[in-house]
């Protein structure tokens, strides 16, 4: 089981800490990155990790609806946040 299967949303915040921390060490060891190019990658990259994150999170999650269409998955689905709640 990979970090992805276990903890999906993880990886958005994952990916633009990365990409930050990249740019900054870049930077700090001479890269002619103007404050402009690092702005537009970092602002490409916020918009494309929550759309990764979602790609990656829609196979691990299962819609309310097929959920009621199985009564025993229903039910202890139920008693689960019945339970939680208590």
């Amino acid at each position: 089981m990979t970090l992805t299967d276990r903890e999906p949303s993880l990886t958005a915040g994952s990916l633009v800490a990365l990409v930050t921390a990249i740019l900054a060490f870049a930077v700090a060891f001479g890269a002619q990155i103007t404050p402009e190019q690092r702005e537009a990658t970092l602002g490409l990259v916020a918009v494309l990790a929550p759309v990764a994150v979602a790609v990656l999170i829609r196979p691990h999650v299962i819609p309310v609806a097929k959920i009621e269409a199985v009564p025993l998955a229903a039910d202890a689905l139920r008693d689960a946040e019945f339970r939680a709640k208590a």
